[in-house]
């Protein structure tokens, strides 16, 4: 894009942000940072991680925080992030002192080293110098494994930032100019925070685990952090934007974690035991939204677990307000009543993950689910006037017998029949093994066997529009979250080879 019109682009959305708050005291300091998104605009800003993170640089006395991403209009390149700018000053980003990126998804990992390298900045760790900037990765992708982006980073926040990062932001603020190694070592002693540098990797025979050998001083084990009680902390955005994912709202997290340990998702391992907001410490951040943009979004793993959801929505609801969620779970008690709670508020979509049709599977997935209680559920949404049900569901799975298969698309096929007035889309995703879960060590279906099972379920899914998933980003995220320290250099390659296409 043109310089000229990316300027104007930047303008154009900075206009558009509605500030809910202002993060305190306020930070307008010597230090320049960058809260980095390795993925567009449009995605980074419905994260409320990543408001967070930028949250904390700006609130630093001793900081200029600016948020930077791999682009600011349309999808994000694929490679080289060409001379990426700040939002708020267009400052190039080899021109900050502090690098911090906020890393979700597997398939972004690329765009670390792109942004990194299109930005002038050395994308590996091991090759800067005192007076190159620092650059710092946090996020669930890289606390569920932060070795395949190691080789990159000076330092690592593992787990919930809400105290290790000021503590990061504490020990620039107090190193500046000092020997960047000894800066390094400050780092490595905040709770929570790894150094990669800090640590040699030997590894041993095929399938085996690699050893991790500190150097002397560094602390033999670092663990994430995990707060047990997130009230004292800001719940909710910063920050809203008619062009973020989910439009103009307020992102509010009133539970982090989950506690129900499916057999094939992250969260409950590195965000568990679950730990929740004061129902009161929620509501300033609602009153901040009523009077700018009407619209709030519970966000959370395991938000009807959150034993006053049905409170929180219902106060959102009486405020006049437009609810939204990220996700129910079918099996907790509190869905029925957050389903009329969104019905009331004026939605007409939802989106549930029954993630498969037969007892057997559900088990196998560790998402058991009584008879009848989609069903009920479904009846309870239609009744609340929430018409377009979108339904996940995953294959491939250990253990997975034609029969599974099959009884998806009758179960869709039969919803089909049984709620004449609902619109069903069906979104069908193969499951992908991640580092830590029980099937971290499983084999990703192969391509050829998953359109197999794909065009069975759209074959007796009569009526419903079924999506399936793309498998080659399935086979990213198997690869690159379950890889280690020598992944760095195929992501350096890959990111190389697509900026010269």
């Amino acid at each position: 894009m043109p310089k000229k019109n990316r300027n104007g682009r930047r303008r154009d959305l900075l206009a558009a942000e509605v500030a809910l708050a202002a993060p305190e005291p306020g930070g307008d300091g010597d230090l320049k940072a960058a809260a980095c998104y390795p993925n567009s605009y449009r995605v980074g800003m419905a994260s409320l991680g990543y408001q967070l993170v930028w949250g904390a640089f700006a609130g630093h006395p001793a900081f200029r925080a600016e948020r930077f991403f791999a682009n600011y209009k349309g999808k994000p390149p694929k490679g080289f992030v060409d001379d990426p700018r700040g939002l708020e000053y267009g400052t190039p980003l080899a021109e900050v002192d502090v690098v911090a990126f906020s890393v979700y998804y597997e398939p972004d990992y690329v765009r670390v080293y792109g942004m990194l390298a299109g930005g002038g900045v050395r994308p590996w760790a091991a090759e800067r110098g005192e007076y190159d900037p620092f650059v710092i990765l946090g996020g669930p992708a890289v606390t569920a494994n932060p070795e395949p982006l190691a080789p990159f980073a000076d330092a690592v926040v593992l787990g919930d930032a809400e105290e290790s990062l000021p503590a990061v932001l504490d020990v620039f603020s107090e190193c500046w100019g000092a020997p960047r190694k000894e800066t390094l070592r400050r780092l490595a002693a905040i709770p929570g925070v790894y150094v990669p540098t800090l640590y040699r990797v030997l590894y041993g025979a095929p399938g085996s685990r690699p050893a991790v050998v500190p150097e002397e001083g560094a602390p033999a084990e670092v663990k994430a952090s995990h707060l047990m009680d997130l009230t004292p902390y800001r719940g909710g955005s910063w920050l809203a934007t008619p062009y973020g994912e989910f439009g103009r709202l307020l992102l509010l997290e009133p539970i982090r974690g989950c506690g129900r340990a499916c057999s094939f998702c992250q969260t409950g391992v590195v965000s568990s035991p679950p730990r929740t907001r004061a129902l009161s410490s929620l509501w300033p951040a609602v009153d901040e939204a009523e009077a700018n943009v009407g619209k709030v979004g519970l966000v959370g793993a395991a938000l009807a677990d959150y034993g006053y959801v049905v409170a929180l929505a219902e106060g959102i609801v009486e405020r006049g307000m437009l609810l939204s969620v990220s996700s129910l779970a079918l099996a907790a008690p509190n869905t029925p009543a957050v389903l009329r709670a969104l019905g009331a508020s004026g939605q007409r979509s939802v989106a549930l993950a029954p993630e498969a049709a037969t007892a057997e599977m559900r088990a196998r997935l560790g998402k058991p689910l009584a008879p009848g209680r989609l069903a009920e559920c479904l009846g309870v949404a239609a009744e609340a006037g929430l018409n377009k049900i979108k339904l996940y569901y995953i294959v491939g799975g250990p253990g997975e017998a034609e029969g599974d298969v099959a009884a998806v698309g009758d179960e869709l096929a039969g919803l089909k029949r049984r709620f004449k007035n609902l619109t069903f889309e069906a979104r069908v995703n193969p499951l992908v093994p991640k580092p830590g879960t029980a099937f971290a060590s499983a084999p990703l279906i192969t391509r050829p066997e998953y359109r197999v099972r794909l065009r069975t379920i759209k074959a007796r899914a009569r009526g419903v529009d079924v999506i399936g998933g793309s498998w080659r980003e399935a086979k990213v995220q198997a690869d690159l979250g379950r890889g280690d320290r020598p992944v760095a250099r195929w992501i350096a390659r890959v990111a190389e080879r697509r900026s010269q296409r």
